[in-house]
Protein backbone atom coordinates (compact mmCIF):
# COMPACT_ATOMS: atom_id res chain seq x y z
CA UNK A 1 0.00 0.00 0.00
CA UNK A 2 1.09 3.17 -1.08
CA UNK A 3 0.87 6.59 0.14
CA UNK A 4 0.92 10.75 -0.33
CA UNK A 5 0.56 13.23 1.88
CA UNK A 6 -0.88 16.42 0.13
CA UNK A 7 -1.01 19.73 1.82
CA UNK A 8 -2.34 22.81 0.86
CA UNK A 9 -1.12 25.77 2.89
CA UNK A 10 -3.74 28.88 1.16
CA UNK A 11 -6.66 26.59 1.40
CA UNK A 12 -5.32 25.17 4.65
CA UNK A 13 -6.18 21.50 3.91
CA UNK A 14 -4.61 18.42 4.34
CA UNK A 15 -5.06 14.66 2.59
CA UNK A 16 -3.72 11.19 3.01
CA UNK A 17 -4.51 9.38 0.02
CA UNK A 18 -3.41 5.77 -0.31
CA UNK A 19 -3.39 3.22 -2.88
CA UNK A 20 -2.25 0.29 -3.72
CA UNK A 21 -0.74 1.18 -7.46
CA UNK A 22 1.79 4.12 -7.47
CA UNK A 23 1.14 5.80 -10.57
CA UNK A 24 -2.25 5.55 -10.35
CA UNK A 25 -2.11 7.29 -6.68
CA UNK A 26 0.24 10.08 -8.34
CA UNK A 27 -2.63 10.83 -10.60
CA UNK A 28 -4.73 11.14 -7.81
CA UNK A 29 -2.75 13.16 -6.32
CA UNK A 30 -2.30 15.28 -9.71
CA UNK A 31 -6.49 16.05 -9.72
CA UNK A 32 -6.83 16.57 -5.90
CA UNK A 33 -3.84 19.22 -6.04
CA UNK A 34 -5.38 20.67 -9.31
CA UNK A 35 -8.98 21.07 -7.88
CA UNK A 36 -7.11 22.76 -4.77
CA UNK A 37 -5.20 25.33 -7.14
CA UNK A 38 -7.44 26.27 -9.05
CA UNK A 39 -9.77 27.49 -6.08
CA UNK A 40 -6.97 28.82 -4.31
CA UNK A 41 -6.41 30.89 -7.29
CA UNK A 42 -9.97 32.10 -7.93
CA UNK A 43 -10.14 33.45 -4.21
CA UNK A 44 -6.57 35.10 -4.74
CA UNK A 45 -7.88 36.78 -7.89
CA UNK A 46 -11.16 38.01 -6.00
CA UNK A 47 -8.86 38.86 -2.84
CA UNK A 48 -6.45 41.17 -4.86
CA UNK A 49 -9.21 42.73 -6.52
CA UNK A 50 -10.77 43.63 -3.71
CA UNK A 51 -7.51 44.83 -1.85
CA UNK A 52 -6.87 47.21 -5.31
CA UNK A 53 -10.30 48.83 -4.64
CA UNK A 54 -9.61 49.55 -0.94
CA UNK A 55 -6.04 51.04 -1.41
CA UNK A 56 -7.44 54.14 -3.61
CA UNK A 57 -10.31 54.99 -1.54
CA UNK A 58 -10.62 57.58 1.14
CA UNK A 59 -10.38 56.07 4.49
CA UNK A 60 -14.43 56.14 5.43
CA UNK A 61 -14.93 54.89 1.79
CA UNK A 62 -12.37 52.14 2.34
CA UNK A 63 -13.93 51.43 5.94
CA UNK A 64 -17.40 51.24 4.44
CA UNK A 65 -16.19 49.20 1.50
CA UNK A 66 -14.64 46.79 3.87
CA UNK A 67 -17.50 46.48 5.47
CA UNK A 68 -19.88 45.56 2.91
CA UNK A 69 -16.70 43.10 1.58
CA UNK A 70 -17.13 41.34 4.72
CA UNK A 71 -20.74 41.09 4.08
CA UNK A 72 -20.33 39.57 0.82
CA UNK A 73 -17.90 37.20 2.11
CA UNK A 74 -20.29 35.97 4.79
CA UNK A 75 -23.48 36.24 2.10
CA UNK A 76 -21.03 34.30 -0.07
CA UNK A 77 -20.47 30.82 2.11
CA UNK A 78 -23.76 30.67 2.96
CA UNK A 79 -25.45 30.60 -0.35
CA UNK A 80 -22.69 28.23 -1.07
CA UNK A 81 -24.00 26.28 1.56
CA UNK A 82 -27.05 26.37 0.11
CA UNK A 83 -26.35 25.55 -3.32
CA UNK A 84 -24.23 22.32 -2.71
CA UNK A 85 -26.49 20.30 -4.73
CA UNK A 86 -27.16 22.75 -7.53
CA UNK A 87 -23.35 23.19 -7.89
CA UNK A 88 -22.74 19.08 -8.05
CA UNK A 89 -25.60 19.22 -10.66
CA UNK A 90 -24.23 21.42 -12.84
CA UNK A 91 -20.60 20.67 -12.26
CA UNK A 92 -19.12 18.08 -15.05
CA UNK A 93 -19.17 14.16 -13.20
CA UNK A 94 -15.66 12.91 -12.63
CA UNK A 95 -14.83 10.04 -15.43
CA UNK A 96 -11.63 8.07 -15.85
CA UNK A 97 -10.56 10.00 -18.57
CA UNK A 98 -9.42 12.84 -16.13
CA UNK A 99 -6.56 10.20 -14.81
CA UNK A 100 -4.94 10.25 -18.19
CA UNK A 101 -2.13 12.22 -18.58
CA UNK A 102 -2.97 14.65 -21.76
CA UNK A 103 -0.10 16.75 -21.13
CA UNK A 104 2.28 18.13 -23.98
CA UNK A 105 6.09 18.15 -23.51
CA UNK A 106 6.39 20.96 -21.15
CA UNK A 107 10.16 22.21 -23.16
CA UNK A 108 9.57 24.69 -25.50
CA UNK A 109 10.46 24.04 -29.44
CA UNK A 110 13.64 25.17 -30.02
CA UNK A 111 12.98 28.28 -32.42
CA UNK A 112 15.35 28.56 -36.09
CA UNK A 113 17.74 31.54 -35.49
CA UNK A 114 17.19 34.51 -38.24
CA UNK A 115 20.62 34.81 -40.15
CA UNK A 116 22.30 38.11 -39.14
CA UNK A 117 22.30 40.05 -42.44
CA UNK A 118 25.67 40.70 -44.39
CA UNK A 119 26.77 43.92 -45.08
CA UNK A 120 27.28 45.44 -48.27
CA UNK A 121 30.00 45.10 -50.27
CA UNK A 122 31.95 48.35 -50.55
CA UNK A 123 32.70 48.99 -54.46
CA UNK A 124 35.28 51.53 -55.47
CA UNK A 125 32.55 54.23 -57.24
CA UNK A 126 31.17 54.47 -53.98
CA UNK A 127 31.32 58.20 -53.17
CA UNK A 128 33.72 57.59 -50.02
CA UNK A 129 36.16 56.24 -52.25
CA UNK A 130 36.21 58.50 -55.03
CA UNK A 131 38.26 61.88 -56.24
CA UNK A 132 36.27 64.76 -56.52
CA UNK A 133 38.54 66.97 -59.06
CA UNK A 134 38.94 71.10 -58.23
CA UNK A 135 39.55 73.03 -61.36
CA UNK A 136 42.07 75.58 -59.93
CA UNK A 137 42.00 78.42 -62.50
CA UNK A 138 44.87 80.39 -60.95
CA UNK A 139 46.91 76.96 -60.48
CA UNK A 140 46.66 75.85 -63.65
CA UNK A 141 47.54 79.32 -65.34
CA UNK A 142 50.67 78.88 -63.28
CA UNK A 143 51.25 75.40 -63.97
CA UNK A 144 51.47 76.21 -67.66
CA UNK A 145 54.39 78.50 -67.06
CA UNK A 146 56.03 76.89 -64.20
CA UNK A 147 56.68 73.37 -64.55
CA UNK A 148 57.50 73.06 -60.31
CA UNK A 149 53.67 74.23 -60.03
CA UNK A 150 52.37 71.54 -62.20
CA UNK A 151 54.43 68.78 -60.68
CA UNK A 152 53.18 69.81 -57.30
CA UNK A 153 49.65 69.67 -58.85
CA UNK A 154 49.80 66.35 -60.15
CA UNK A 155 51.31 64.93 -56.68
CA UNK A 156 48.61 66.61 -55.17
CA UNK A 157 45.99 64.77 -57.15
CA UNK A 158 48.12 61.12 -56.94
CA UNK A 159 48.09 61.49 -53.16
CA UNK A 160 44.13 61.97 -53.05
CA UNK A 161 44.09 59.11 -55.88
CA UNK A 162 45.93 56.24 -53.44
CA UNK A 163 44.07 57.68 -49.77
CA UNK A 164 41.11 56.88 -52.17
CA UNK A 165 41.86 53.68 -52.87
CA UNK A 166 43.74 52.97 -49.58
CA UNK A 167 40.32 53.68 -48.10
CA UNK A 168 38.30 51.30 -50.06
CA UNK A 169 40.79 48.59 -49.61
CA UNK A 170 40.83 49.23 -45.93
CA UNK A 171 36.99 49.23 -46.01
CA UNK A 172 36.75 45.96 -48.49
CA UNK A 173 39.28 44.65 -45.85
CA UNK A 174 36.57 44.94 -42.96
CA UNK A 175 34.00 44.02 -44.95
CA UNK A 176 35.45 40.44 -46.18
CA UNK A 177 36.27 40.44 -42.09
CA UNK A 178 32.98 40.98 -41.06
CA UNK A 179 31.29 38.95 -43.38
CA UNK A 180 33.51 35.78 -42.56
CA UNK A 181 32.37 36.60 -38.99
CA UNK A 182 29.01 36.57 -39.71
CA UNK A 183 28.64 33.53 -41.52
CA UNK A 184 30.83 31.81 -38.70
CA UNK A 185 28.09 33.29 -36.34
CA UNK A 186 24.85 32.05 -38.43
CA UNK A 187 26.20 28.55 -39.22
CA UNK A 188 27.06 28.08 -35.46
CA UNK A 189 23.26 29.34 -34.76
CA UNK A 190 22.06 26.79 -37.39
CA UNK A 191 24.42 24.03 -35.50
CA UNK A 192 23.16 24.72 -32.18
CA UNK A 193 19.48 24.88 -33.55
CA UNK A 194 19.94 21.32 -34.84
CA UNK A 195 21.12 19.97 -31.95
CA UNK A 196 18.90 21.35 -29.73
CA UNK A 197 16.08 20.57 -31.81
CA UNK A 198 17.22 17.19 -32.00
CA UNK A 199 17.38 16.72 -28.40
CA UNK A 200 13.99 18.09 -28.32
CA UNK A 201 12.86 15.53 -30.36
CA UNK A 202 14.75 13.21 -28.31
CA UNK A 203 13.21 14.86 -25.15
CA UNK A 204 9.48 14.53 -26.83
CA UNK A 205 9.45 11.09 -27.91
CA UNK A 206 10.62 9.89 -24.24
CA UNK A 207 8.03 12.19 -22.87
CA UNK A 208 5.34 11.14 -24.70
CA UNK A 209 6.21 7.14 -24.46
CA UNK A 210 6.35 7.59 -21.15
CA UNK A 211 3.06 9.05 -21.22
CA UNK A 212 1.81 6.20 -23.26
CA UNK A 213 3.36 3.66 -20.83
CA UNK A 214 1.87 5.16 -17.81
CA UNK A 215 -1.57 5.95 -19.41
CA UNK A 216 -1.23 2.22 -20.16
CA UNK A 217 -1.42 2.00 -16.45
CA UNK A 218 -4.60 3.77 -17.05
CA UNK A 219 -6.39 1.29 -19.31
CA UNK A 220 -5.43 -1.55 -16.71
CA UNK A 221 -6.05 0.03 -13.64
CA UNK A 222 -9.91 0.96 -15.90
CA UNK A 223 -10.52 -2.97 -16.66
CA UNK A 224 -9.67 -3.49 -13.06
CA UNK A 225 -12.37 -1.18 -11.98
CA UNK A 226 -14.65 -2.64 -14.92
CA UNK A 227 -14.06 -6.09 -13.18
CA UNK A 228 -15.26 -4.53 -9.83
CA UNK A 229 -11.89 -4.83 -8.53
CA UNK A 230 -12.40 -4.13 -4.66
CA UNK A 231 -9.37 -1.80 -4.80
CA UNK A 232 -9.92 -0.19 -7.91
CA UNK A 233 -13.20 0.49 -7.38
CA UNK A 234 -12.71 2.28 -3.96
CA UNK A 235 -9.52 4.40 -5.42
CA UNK A 236 -11.12 5.52 -7.86
CA UNK A 237 -14.63 6.66 -6.24
CA UNK A 238 -12.14 7.99 -3.75
CA UNK A 239 -10.53 10.25 -6.57
CA UNK A 240 -14.45 11.12 -7.48
CA UNK A 241 -14.82 12.84 -4.06
CA UNK A 242 -12.30 14.41 -3.77
CA UNK A 243 -13.19 16.20 -7.37
CA UNK A 244 -16.06 17.52 -5.41
CA UNK A 245 -16.00 21.11 -4.63
CA UNK A 246 -17.39 22.27 -1.48
CA UNK A 247 -17.21 24.87 1.06
CA UNK A 248 -14.58 25.58 2.82
CA UNK A 249 -15.46 24.60 6.37
CA UNK A 250 -16.15 20.83 5.14
CA UNK A 251 -13.19 18.82 6.55
CA UNK A 252 -13.34 16.70 2.82
CA UNK A 253 -12.49 13.25 4.74
CA UNK A 254 -14.22 9.96 4.71
CA UNK A 255 -13.82 6.01 4.07
CA UNK A 256 -15.09 3.84 2.09
CA UNK A 257 -15.24 0.16 1.33
CA UNK A 258 -16.78 -1.40 -1.83
CA UNK A 259 -18.21 -5.63 -1.65
CA UNK A 260 -17.36 -7.11 -5.37
CA UNK A 261 -19.55 -9.42 -4.79
CA UNK A 262 -23.23 -7.45 -4.66
CA UNK A 263 -21.80 -3.97 -5.97
CA UNK A 264 -22.36 -2.24 -2.70
CA UNK A 265 -20.33 1.08 -1.60
CA UNK A 266 -20.80 2.35 1.86
CA UNK A 267 -18.86 5.92 2.45
CA UNK A 268 -18.54 7.04 6.22
CA UNK A 269 -18.38 10.49 5.70
CA UNK A 270 -16.75 13.57 7.54
CA UNK A 271 -19.72 16.22 7.91
CA UNK A 272 -19.02 19.69 9.35
CA UNK A 273 -20.31 20.40 13.34
CA UNK A 274 -23.15 23.22 13.08
CA UNK A 275 -20.20 24.79 15.58
CA UNK A 276 -17.94 25.54 11.94
CA UNK A 277 -21.15 27.22 10.44
CA UNK A 278 -21.00 30.75 10.01
CA UNK A 279 -22.82 32.90 12.22
CA UNK A 280 -22.13 36.05 10.47
CA UNK A 281 -24.81 37.53 8.20
CA UNK A 282 -23.71 41.11 7.90
CA UNK A 283 -20.99 44.22 8.75
CA UNK A 284 -21.60 47.95 8.90
CA UNK A 285 -19.59 50.40 9.29
CA UNK A 286 -21.01 53.80 11.46
CA UNK A 287 -19.19 56.61 10.29
CA UNK A 288 -19.85 58.87 13.11
CA UNK A 289 -18.87 56.12 15.94
CA UNK A 290 -15.75 55.20 13.53
CA UNK A 291 -16.48 51.48 14.30
CA UNK A 292 -18.06 48.26 12.79
CA UNK A 293 -21.10 46.81 13.82
CA UNK A 294 -21.61 42.97 12.99
CA UNK A 295 -24.97 40.99 12.69
CA UNK A 296 -25.06 37.14 13.63
CA UNK A 297 -27.71 34.60 12.47
CA UNK A 298 -29.88 33.23 15.17
CA UNK A 299 -29.84 29.43 16.21
CA UNK A 300 -32.85 28.38 14.60
CA UNK A 301 -31.72 29.88 11.39
CA UNK A 302 -28.21 28.00 12.16
CA UNK A 303 -30.28 24.76 12.49
CA UNK A 304 -32.34 25.04 9.48
CA UNK A 305 -28.62 26.08 7.64
CA UNK A 306 -27.00 23.13 8.37
CA UNK A 307 -30.20 20.74 8.42
CA UNK A 308 -30.24 21.95 4.49
CA UNK A 309 -26.88 21.59 3.73
CA UNK A 310 -26.54 17.95 5.22
CA UNK A 311 -29.34 16.55 3.21
CA UNK A 312 -27.56 18.26 0.34
CA UNK A 313 -24.71 16.88 0.94
CA UNK A 314 -26.08 13.24 1.16
CA UNK A 315 -27.67 13.04 -2.29
CA UNK A 316 -24.96 15.44 -4.10
CA UNK A 317 -22.29 12.80 -2.80
CA UNK A 318 -24.84 9.61 -4.37
CA UNK A 319 -25.14 11.52 -7.03
CA UNK A 320 -21.55 12.17 -7.96
CA UNK A 321 -20.48 8.42 -7.29
CA UNK A 322 -23.42 7.46 -9.79
CA UNK A 323 -22.47 9.62 -12.28
CA UNK A 324 -18.65 8.52 -12.24
CA UNK A 325 -19.61 4.70 -11.99
CA UNK A 326 -19.32 4.33 -16.27
CA UNK A 327 -18.60 0.81 -15.61
CA UNK A 328 -21.94 0.21 -13.74
CA UNK A 329 -20.04 -1.73 -11.23
CA UNK A 330 -21.88 0.41 -8.25
CA UNK A 331 -25.31 -0.91 -7.34
CA UNK A 332 -26.31 0.96 -4.10
CA UNK A 333 -24.35 3.38 -2.25
CA UNK A 334 -24.91 3.70 1.23
CA UNK A 335 -24.11 7.33 2.63
CA UNK A 336 -23.35 7.62 6.73
CA UNK A 337 -22.44 10.96 8.02
CA UNK A 338 -20.09 11.44 10.95
CA UNK A 339 -19.57 14.36 13.01
CA UNK A 340 -16.73 15.54 15.37
CA UNK A 341 -18.46 17.51 17.96
CA UNK A 342 -18.22 18.75 21.82
CA UNK A 343 -21.07 17.10 23.46
CA UNK A 344 -22.72 19.85 25.30
CA UNK A 345 -23.78 17.60 28.34
CA UNK A 346 -20.58 16.28 29.26
CA UNK A 347 -18.44 19.06 27.12
CA UNK A 348 -16.12 16.58 26.08
CA UNK A 349 -15.46 15.88 22.28
CA UNK A 350 -17.92 13.05 21.27
CA UNK A 351 -18.44 11.35 17.75
CA UNK A 352 -21.80 10.32 16.15
CA UNK A 353 -23.71 9.42 12.74
CA UNK A 354 -26.37 11.62 11.97
CA UNK A 355 -27.19 10.79 8.80
CA UNK A 356 -27.48 7.75 6.86
CA UNK A 357 -29.32 6.56 3.59
CA UNK A 358 -28.86 3.97 0.95
CA UNK A 359 -30.08 4.36 -2.55
CA UNK A 360 -30.27 2.57 -5.69
CA UNK A 361 -28.76 3.55 -9.07
CA UNK A 362 -31.19 2.30 -11.00
CA UNK A 363 -34.00 4.07 -9.39
CA UNK A 364 -31.71 7.16 -7.99
CA UNK A 365 -30.28 8.03 -11.61
CA UNK A 366 -33.90 8.61 -13.13
CA UNK A 367 -34.92 11.20 -10.49
CA UNK A 368 -34.57 14.49 -11.32
CA UNK A 369 -32.39 15.95 -8.47
CA UNK A 370 -33.16 19.70 -9.86
CA UNK A 371 -36.31 19.84 -8.36
CA UNK A 372 -36.66 18.08 -5.26
CA UNK A 373 -36.60 19.54 -1.83
CA UNK A 374 -33.83 17.39 -0.50
CA UNK A 375 -34.73 16.42 3.07
CA UNK A 376 -38.00 15.36 1.45
CA UNK A 377 -36.62 13.20 -1.31
CA UNK A 378 -34.01 11.99 1.85
CA UNK A 379 -37.22 10.55 3.53
CA UNK A 380 -38.60 9.03 0.03
CA UNK A 381 -35.42 7.69 0.35
CA UNK A 382 -36.22 5.31 3.80
CA UNK A 383 -32.50 7.79 5.06
CA UNK A 384 -32.19 7.42 8.94
CA UNK A 385 -31.66 10.74 10.82
CA UNK A 386 -33.04 12.91 13.80
CA UNK A 387 -35.55 15.44 13.73
CA UNK A 388 -33.39 18.07 14.10
CA UNK A 389 -29.82 17.19 12.46
CA UNK A 390 -28.22 20.41 14.70
CA UNK A 391 -28.94 18.91 17.88
CA UNK A 392 -26.06 15.99 16.54
CA UNK A 393 -29.07 13.07 17.65
CA UNK A 394 -26.90 9.84 16.86
CA UNK A 395 -28.52 7.28 14.55
CA UNK A 396 -27.52 3.30 13.65
CA UNK A 397 -26.18 3.65 10.01
CA UNK A 398 -28.28 1.82 7.70
CA UNK A 399 -24.81 -0.20 6.92
CA UNK A 400 -21.49 0.14 8.67
CA UNK A 401 -17.83 0.16 7.68
CA UNK A 402 -15.79 -2.65 9.29
CA UNK A 403 -13.70 -0.22 11.95
CA UNK A 404 -13.67 1.26 14.96
CA UNK A 405 -13.01 4.65 16.50
CA UNK A 406 -12.56 5.28 20.62
CA UNK A 407 -14.87 8.42 20.43
CA UNK A 408 -18.12 6.32 18.85
CA UNK A 409 -21.06 6.05 20.23
CA UNK A 410 -21.65 2.62 21.38
CA UNK A 411 -24.98 1.02 19.89
CA UNK A 412 -26.16 0.96 23.67
CA UNK A 413 -26.03 4.98 23.32
CA UNK A 414 -27.44 5.14 19.61
CA UNK A 415 -30.74 6.33 18.53
CA UNK A 416 -33.22 4.60 16.55
CA UNK A 417 -35.04 6.72 13.95
CA UNK A 418 -37.71 6.17 12.06
CA UNK A 419 -38.12 7.06 8.16
CA UNK A 420 -39.46 10.06 8.78
CA UNK A 421 -36.82 11.12 10.98
CA UNK A 422 -38.25 10.77 14.69
CA UNK A 423 -35.95 10.01 17.32
CA UNK A 424 -37.91 7.05 19.56
CA UNK A 425 -35.14 8.24 22.51
CA UNK A 426 -32.96 10.63 23.49
CA UNK A 427 -29.71 9.27 25.26
CA UNK A 428 -26.97 11.53 26.91
CA UNK A 429 -23.60 11.33 24.56
CA UNK A 430 -21.08 10.38 26.70
CA UNK A 431 -16.99 9.25 25.96
CA UNK A 432 -16.34 5.63 26.79
CA UNK A 433 -12.80 4.77 27.33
Amino acid sequence: MYHIDLKHDGLRRCRRLSGTDKYILAQRARVQTEAWDEHWCRRAVLDHHSDELLRHLPNFQAQKAHAARLTNEAQRVVTSLRNILARGLKAAPFKMVMLYDHSIFPELRPVPPVDQELPREPLRSDPLFTVVEEYDVVAEFWALWLPKVRRKLDLAAQAKHEAAQARFELAHRSWQEATYEIDRLNAKAAALFEIGLEDWWTGAQTYQKQQQDENAQIDKFRLRYANGERNAVTEFLDATLSHSEYPDLFPMQWEMNFAPETGAVVVDYELPSPEDFPRLMAVKYDILLDNFTQNYCGASEIAHLYDDAIYQTCLRSLHDLFAADEADVVTTVTFNGWVNFTDKVHGKPARACIVSVRADKATFTQTDLSGIDPKSYFRELNGVAGAKLAEMIPIVPILSLKGTDERFVPANDVVESDILGRPLARPDLHDHP
